[in-house]
């Protein structure tokens, strides 16, 4: 949960830095895509792919907490909120088709 915490909090963060690159270099890459040769740019693939993957991995671990309790109650509504956080922000990425990037 908090490894997929941690690479949604850091997309926005990159993504912020790769437009504000794209804006002080070049508007019309700017209005065509991100730059595929600016480091942030392909980390921000990375991060938005893992991202992907993991939240399954998340959602199955959340299962996994509800049905064997070896935590508390409120620490497994924890993992379920994140759960639930993470499945909705993947959602945005797909939309905004950030999950495709770098394939």
């Amino acid at each position: 949960a908090g490894l997929v915490s941690i690479l949604g909090l850091a997309i926005p963060v990159v993504l912020t830095t790769v437009n504000n690159h794209v804006f002080n270099t070049d508007p019309l890459v700017q209005y065509f895509g991100l730059p595929a040769n600016y480091p942030p740019a392909q980390w921000l693939g990375v991060f938005a792919l893992a991202t992907g993957v993991l939240t399954p991995v998340l959602a199955a671990a959340t299962v996994w907490a509800w049905i064997r309790p070896s935590q508390s109650v409120w620490s497994r509504i924890l993992v379920t909120l994140v759960t639930m956080a993470a499945t909705f922000f993947v959602g945005l990425m797909a939309r905004w088709d950030l999950l495709t990037m770098i394939l």
